[in-house]
Protein backbone atom coordinates (compact mmCIF):
# COMPACT_ATOMS: atom_id res chain seq x y z
CA UNK A 1 0.00 0.00 0.00
CA UNK A 2 1.61 3.28 -1.19
CA UNK A 3 0.09 6.97 -0.49
CA UNK A 4 2.03 9.94 -1.87
CA UNK A 5 1.71 13.34 -1.87
CA UNK A 6 5.15 14.18 -3.00
CA UNK A 7 6.19 14.80 -6.93
CA UNK A 8 8.09 11.27 -7.27
CA UNK A 9 8.67 9.89 -10.68
CA UNK A 10 5.79 7.30 -11.34
CA UNK A 11 8.11 4.32 -12.10
CA UNK A 12 9.00 4.64 -8.45
CA UNK A 13 5.78 4.52 -7.18
CA UNK A 14 4.74 1.59 -8.98
CA UNK A 15 7.95 -0.50 -8.31
CA UNK A 16 7.34 -0.14 -4.74
CA UNK A 17 3.49 -0.88 -5.27
CA UNK A 18 4.29 -3.83 -7.32
CA UNK A 19 6.50 -5.19 -4.56
CA UNK A 20 5.27 -8.01 -2.47
CA UNK A 21 6.86 -5.88 0.31
CA UNK A 22 4.06 -4.23 2.34
CA UNK A 23 5.24 -0.58 2.40
CA UNK A 24 3.77 2.62 3.09
CA UNK A 25 6.06 6.17 2.39
CA UNK A 26 7.31 8.08 5.29
CA UNK A 27 6.09 11.22 4.48
CA UNK A 28 2.53 12.36 6.22
CA UNK A 29 3.79 9.04 8.42
CA UNK A 30 5.87 10.15 10.64
CA UNK A 31 4.45 8.90 13.94
CA UNK A 32 4.25 5.76 12.32
CA UNK A 33 7.84 5.87 11.62
CA UNK A 34 8.83 6.80 15.66
CA UNK A 35 6.41 4.23 16.23
CA UNK A 36 9.15 1.51 14.84
CA UNK A 37 12.26 3.90 16.00
CA UNK A 38 10.91 3.30 19.87
CA UNK A 39 10.65 -0.35 19.14
CA UNK A 40 14.16 -1.05 17.80
CA UNK A 41 16.77 -2.85 19.91
CA UNK A 42 19.39 0.00 18.77
CA UNK A 43 18.64 2.98 16.41
CA UNK A 44 21.36 4.49 14.57
CA UNK A 45 21.36 8.00 14.15
CA UNK A 46 21.09 7.72 10.91
CA UNK A 47 17.59 6.81 11.01
CA UNK A 48 15.98 9.28 12.87
CA UNK A 49 13.81 12.01 11.49
CA UNK A 50 16.04 15.08 12.43
CA UNK A 51 18.87 13.40 9.98
CA UNK A 52 16.39 13.02 7.53
CA UNK A 53 15.19 16.21 7.61
CA UNK A 54 18.79 17.89 8.18
CA UNK A 55 19.82 16.13 5.12
CA UNK A 56 17.31 17.16 2.78
CA UNK A 57 17.12 20.81 3.84
CA UNK A 58 20.94 20.89 3.29
CA UNK A 59 21.07 18.80 0.15
CA UNK A 60 18.36 21.27 -1.66
CA UNK A 61 20.41 24.32 -0.05
CA UNK A 62 23.33 23.38 -2.50
CA UNK A 63 21.08 22.40 -5.70
CA UNK A 64 20.72 18.91 -5.53
CA UNK A 65 16.73 17.53 -6.15
CA UNK A 66 15.74 15.47 -3.37
CA UNK A 67 12.97 13.48 -2.82
CA UNK A 68 12.20 11.23 0.87
CA UNK A 69 11.03 7.95 -0.41
CA UNK A 70 11.85 5.88 2.71
CA UNK A 71 9.48 3.38 3.55
CA UNK A 72 7.42 2.05 6.76
CA UNK A 73 7.98 -1.63 6.18
CA UNK A 74 4.90 -4.09 7.13
CA UNK A 75 4.56 -7.97 7.89
CA UNK A 76 1.45 -9.42 8.51
CA UNK A 77 -0.28 -6.26 8.55
CA UNK A 78 1.86 -4.61 11.14
CA UNK A 79 5.14 -2.19 11.02
CA UNK A 80 7.93 -4.17 11.30
CA UNK A 81 10.64 -2.23 10.00
CA UNK A 82 11.91 1.29 8.20
CA UNK A 83 13.79 2.13 5.66
CA UNK A 84 15.05 5.54 4.88
CA UNK A 85 15.73 6.15 1.16
CA UNK A 86 16.17 9.46 -1.46
CA UNK A 87 15.58 10.00 -4.77
CA UNK A 88 18.41 12.85 -5.90
CA UNK A 89 19.33 14.46 -8.69
CA UNK A 90 22.17 16.47 -9.44
CA UNK A 91 23.52 18.03 -12.57
CA UNK A 92 20.78 15.46 -14.29
CA UNK A 93 22.24 12.79 -12.78
CA UNK A 94 19.83 10.02 -10.93
CA UNK A 95 20.68 8.28 -8.09
CA UNK A 96 18.99 6.52 -4.91
CA UNK A 97 20.58 6.86 -1.60
CA UNK A 98 20.00 6.89 1.93
CA UNK A 99 20.07 11.02 2.21
CA UNK A 100 23.73 11.60 3.74
CA UNK A 101 24.59 8.36 3.29
CA UNK A 102 24.71 5.13 0.84
CA UNK A 103 22.03 2.84 0.53
CA UNK A 104 21.27 1.77 3.97
CA UNK A 105 19.41 -1.61 5.18
CA UNK A 106 16.18 -1.21 7.00
CA UNK A 107 16.10 -1.28 10.00
CA UNK A 108 13.89 -4.20 12.30
CA UNK A 109 11.90 -3.86 15.59
CA UNK A 110 12.76 -6.02 18.15
CA UNK A 111 11.49 -9.85 17.73
CA UNK A 112 11.22 -10.54 14.35
CA UNK A 113 12.48 -13.54 13.10
CA UNK A 114 15.50 -13.89 10.81
CA UNK A 115 13.68 -15.95 8.00
CA UNK A 116 11.42 -12.96 8.52
CA UNK A 117 14.31 -10.36 7.83
CA UNK A 118 16.30 -12.30 5.38
CA UNK A 119 12.61 -12.32 2.91
CA UNK A 120 12.41 -8.87 3.73
CA UNK A 121 15.89 -8.04 2.75
CA UNK A 122 15.81 -9.32 -0.57
CA UNK A 123 12.76 -7.84 -1.26
CA UNK A 124 14.51 -4.81 -0.73
CA UNK A 125 17.16 -5.27 -2.98
CA UNK A 126 15.09 -6.92 -5.69
CA UNK A 127 13.08 -2.62 -5.28
CA UNK A 128 17.19 -1.64 -5.14
CA UNK A 129 18.03 -3.19 -8.61
CA UNK A 130 14.74 -2.06 -10.80
CA UNK A 131 14.52 1.55 -9.80
CA UNK A 132 18.20 1.30 -11.26
CA UNK A 133 17.66 -0.42 -14.35
CA UNK A 134 14.77 2.95 -14.49
CA UNK A 135 18.02 5.40 -13.55
CA UNK A 136 20.52 3.74 -15.82
CA UNK A 137 22.30 3.21 -13.11
CA UNK A 138 26.05 1.53 -13.23
CA UNK A 139 26.30 0.82 -10.23
CA UNK A 140 24.47 0.24 -6.78
CA UNK A 141 26.18 1.45 -3.66
CA UNK A 142 25.11 0.19 -0.70
CA UNK A 143 26.60 0.45 3.24
CA UNK A 144 26.37 -1.51 6.04
CA UNK A 145 25.48 0.06 9.63
CA UNK A 146 26.82 -0.26 12.82
CA UNK A 147 24.18 -2.17 15.16
CA UNK A 148 25.37 -3.46 17.96
CA UNK A 149 25.58 -7.24 17.11
CA UNK A 150 28.77 -8.97 16.36
CA UNK A 151 27.84 -10.67 12.87
CA UNK A 152 28.01 -9.15 9.46
CA UNK A 153 23.89 -7.98 9.29
CA UNK A 154 21.33 -9.98 6.67
CA UNK A 155 22.12 -7.11 4.23
CA UNK A 156 25.79 -7.61 4.24
CA UNK A 157 25.35 -11.10 3.17
CA UNK A 158 22.76 -10.89 0.76
CA UNK A 159 24.46 -8.01 -1.37
CA UNK A 160 27.84 -9.66 -0.93
CA UNK A 161 25.80 -12.85 -2.39
CA UNK A 162 24.70 -10.84 -5.05
CA UNK A 163 28.18 -10.08 -5.89
CA UNK A 164 28.86 -7.00 -4.25
CA UNK A 165 32.47 -6.30 -3.50
CA UNK A 166 33.20 -5.06 -0.06
CA UNK A 167 35.09 -2.24 0.45
CA UNK A 168 36.21 -1.40 4.46
CA UNK A 169 36.80 2.27 6.58
CA UNK A 170 36.59 2.58 10.13
CA UNK A 171 34.80 4.50 12.45
CA UNK A 172 35.73 6.05 15.95
CA UNK A 173 32.95 5.05 19.41
CA UNK A 174 33.06 5.41 22.79
CA UNK A 175 31.71 2.49 24.63
CA UNK A 176 29.04 4.52 26.75
CA UNK A 177 28.74 1.69 29.26
CA UNK A 178 31.90 1.63 30.53
CA UNK A 179 32.27 3.20 33.66
CA UNK A 180 32.94 7.05 33.31
CA UNK A 181 36.38 6.55 35.17
CA UNK A 182 37.04 3.83 32.80
CA UNK A 183 36.29 5.89 29.94
CA UNK A 184 38.60 8.62 30.92
CA UNK A 185 41.75 6.48 31.50
CA UNK A 186 41.33 5.44 27.85
CA UNK A 187 41.59 8.46 26.38
CA UNK A 188 44.91 9.37 25.07
CA UNK A 189 47.38 10.33 27.75
CA UNK A 190 47.77 13.78 26.60
CA UNK A 191 44.41 14.75 26.77
CA UNK A 192 43.60 14.22 29.97
CA UNK A 193 45.62 17.17 31.00
CA UNK A 194 44.15 19.34 28.91
CA UNK A 195 40.82 18.14 29.96
CA UNK A 196 42.11 19.40 33.38
CA UNK A 197 43.14 22.55 32.33
CA UNK A 198 40.11 23.60 30.12
CA UNK A 199 37.98 22.84 32.62
CA UNK A 200 39.68 25.22 34.89
CA UNK A 201 40.00 27.95 32.48
CA UNK A 202 36.32 27.71 30.35
CA UNK A 203 33.24 27.83 31.70
CA UNK A 204 30.90 24.77 30.24
CA UNK A 205 27.23 25.14 30.19
CA UNK A 206 24.76 23.21 28.16
CA UNK A 207 21.78 23.89 26.12
CA UNK A 208 19.30 21.48 25.52
CA UNK A 209 16.34 23.41 25.00
CA UNK A 210 14.67 26.40 23.28
CA UNK A 211 16.99 29.16 23.72
CA UNK A 212 17.43 31.12 20.90
CA UNK A 213 19.57 33.70 21.92
CA UNK A 214 22.57 31.09 22.83
CA UNK A 215 21.70 29.27 19.18
CA UNK A 216 22.44 32.28 17.72
CA UNK A 217 25.62 32.46 19.49
CA UNK A 218 27.00 29.27 17.96
CA UNK A 219 25.40 30.14 14.65
CA UNK A 220 27.59 33.02 14.43
CA UNK A 221 30.49 31.42 16.17
CA UNK A 222 30.21 28.87 13.59
CA UNK A 223 30.02 31.60 10.32
CA UNK A 224 32.92 33.27 11.68
CA UNK A 225 35.64 30.16 12.01
CA UNK A 226 34.15 29.13 8.74
CA UNK A 227 34.63 32.30 7.02
CA UNK A 228 31.42 32.07 4.91
CA UNK A 229 27.95 30.38 5.27
CA UNK A 230 28.09 26.51 4.53
CA UNK A 231 24.47 25.37 5.71
CA UNK A 232 21.41 27.22 5.42
CA UNK A 233 18.95 28.66 7.91
CA UNK A 234 17.03 25.77 7.27
CA UNK A 235 19.57 23.29 8.21
CA UNK A 236 20.07 25.07 11.39
CA UNK A 237 16.13 25.22 12.13
CA UNK A 238 16.26 21.32 11.62
CA UNK A 239 19.30 21.48 14.52
CA UNK A 240 17.62 22.97 16.88
CA UNK A 241 14.47 21.82 16.13
CA UNK A 242 16.01 18.61 17.76
CA UNK A 243 16.92 20.51 20.83
CA UNK A 244 13.66 21.27 21.55
CA UNK A 245 12.44 17.39 20.52
CA UNK A 246 14.81 16.07 23.32
CA UNK A 247 16.84 14.16 20.36
CA UNK A 248 20.35 16.63 20.64
CA UNK A 249 22.26 18.77 22.65
CA UNK A 250 25.08 21.47 22.80
CA UNK A 251 28.05 21.96 24.24
CA UNK A 252 29.59 25.23 25.07
CA UNK A 253 32.50 27.13 26.65
CA UNK A 254 32.52 30.20 27.74
CA UNK A 255 35.58 32.49 28.74
CA UNK A 256 35.65 35.13 31.68
CA UNK A 257 33.95 37.77 29.47
CA UNK A 258 30.78 35.27 29.16
CA UNK A 259 31.77 35.04 25.44
CA UNK A 260 30.77 31.71 23.17
CA UNK A 261 34.74 30.42 22.19
CA UNK A 262 33.41 27.28 21.24
CA UNK A 263 30.64 24.57 21.24
CA UNK A 264 29.63 21.02 20.07
CA UNK A 265 26.50 19.85 18.58
CA UNK A 266 25.74 16.13 19.10
CA UNK A 267 22.21 14.08 17.94
CA UNK A 268 20.96 10.81 19.73
CA UNK A 269 18.84 8.28 19.50
CA UNK A 270 17.66 6.25 22.72
CA UNK A 271 20.82 4.08 22.17
CA UNK A 272 23.45 6.26 20.03
CA UNK A 273 25.14 9.81 19.98
CA UNK A 274 26.77 11.47 16.97
CA UNK A 275 29.27 14.28 16.77
CA UNK A 276 27.29 16.46 14.60
CA UNK A 277 29.23 19.67 13.83
CA UNK A 278 31.16 22.12 16.08
CA UNK A 279 33.09 25.81 15.90
CA UNK A 280 36.19 26.78 17.83
CA UNK A 281 37.17 30.00 18.14
CA UNK A 282 40.87 30.71 15.88
CA UNK A 283 42.83 32.68 18.31
CA UNK A 284 42.31 30.46 20.78
CA UNK A 285 43.85 27.52 18.18
CA UNK A 286 46.32 26.03 21.19
CA UNK A 287 43.97 26.15 23.70
CA UNK A 288 42.05 22.74 24.32
CA UNK A 289 38.55 23.98 23.38
CA UNK A 290 37.50 21.06 21.89
CA UNK A 291 38.89 18.14 24.21
CA UNK A 292 36.51 19.64 26.91
CA UNK A 293 33.66 19.68 24.74
CA UNK A 294 33.75 15.91 23.84
CA UNK A 295 34.57 14.99 27.54
CA UNK A 296 31.25 16.69 28.54
CA UNK A 297 29.99 15.35 25.71
CA UNK A 298 30.37 11.92 26.73
CA UNK A 299 29.15 12.77 30.31
CA UNK A 300 25.85 14.02 29.20
CA UNK A 301 25.61 10.68 26.74
CA UNK A 302 26.66 8.47 30.06
CA UNK A 303 23.49 10.68 32.16
CA UNK A 304 21.53 10.12 29.14
CA UNK A 305 21.91 5.89 29.32
CA UNK A 306 22.99 6.03 25.66
CA UNK A 307 25.11 2.34 24.57
CA UNK A 308 27.94 4.11 21.81
CA UNK A 309 28.57 7.55 20.79
CA UNK A 310 29.73 7.33 17.09
CA UNK A 311 32.27 10.27 16.77
CA UNK A 312 32.99 9.83 13.14
CA UNK A 313 35.64 7.92 10.27
CA UNK A 314 38.95 7.77 10.96
CA UNK A 315 40.77 8.03 8.09
CA UNK A 316 44.07 6.68 6.64
CA UNK A 317 46.98 7.54 4.37
CA UNK A 318 46.01 4.36 2.26
CA UNK A 319 42.06 5.33 1.70
CA UNK A 320 41.12 5.33 -1.42
CA UNK A 321 39.98 8.71 -2.76
CA UNK A 322 43.54 9.21 -0.62
CA UNK A 323 42.03 12.09 2.64
CA UNK A 324 43.22 15.25 3.21
CA UNK A 325 45.95 16.21 5.51
CA UNK A 326 43.15 18.07 7.15
CA UNK A 327 40.92 15.03 7.93
CA UNK A 328 43.91 12.77 9.04
CA UNK A 329 44.61 15.62 11.66
CA UNK A 330 40.44 15.39 12.54
CA UNK A 331 40.72 11.64 12.33
CA UNK A 332 43.88 11.55 14.61
CA UNK A 333 42.00 14.15 17.27
CA UNK A 334 39.00 11.82 17.65
CA UNK A 335 40.73 8.76 17.75
CA UNK A 336 42.54 10.04 21.13
CA UNK A 337 39.12 9.72 23.08
CA UNK A 338 37.78 6.13 21.38
CA UNK A 339 37.54 3.29 23.05
CA UNK A 340 36.84 0.84 19.89
CA UNK A 341 37.09 1.29 16.53
CA UNK A 342 34.71 -0.58 14.38
CA UNK A 343 34.49 -1.88 10.41
CA UNK A 344 32.00 0.17 8.20
CA UNK A 345 32.09 -1.29 4.82
CA UNK A 346 30.40 -0.04 1.72
CA UNK A 347 29.07 -2.48 -0.62
CA UNK A 348 28.61 -2.12 -4.57
CA UNK A 349 28.78 -4.04 -7.68
CA UNK A 350 27.92 -3.56 -11.50
CA UNK A 351 24.58 -3.74 -12.76
CA UNK A 352 25.60 -6.21 -15.27
CA UNK A 353 27.76 -8.31 -12.69
CA UNK A 354 24.06 -8.54 -10.46
CA UNK A 355 23.62 -12.35 -9.82
CA UNK A 356 19.97 -13.92 -9.40
CA UNK A 357 19.01 -15.89 -6.35
CA UNK A 358 16.77 -17.43 -4.98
Amino acid sequence: MINNNQQLPSYILNILSESPLETVLRDNNHEKWEEVINNCAYTPVNYCKETIDFQVAYKKGHNTQVSDISVIIYHDKKPCGIWPLSYEVENEHTEIRSFGSLILPPLFISGISKKVKKKIVKLCIDIIEKISVKTDAKYINCEDIFLNIHEISDWHYELIRKGAVAKVNYELFVDIDLEMELIKGLFRKSYKALINSGLKKWKVEKLENADTKIWQEFKTLHLAVSGRSTRSDQTWDVHFNALVRGNAFLIYLLDTSSKMVGGGFFLTTKQEGLYGVAAYDRTLFDDPLGHVVQFIAIQEMKKRGLRWYKIGLRPFVADFPQPTEKELSIGEFKEGFATHVFPKYTLSFEMKEIISLP
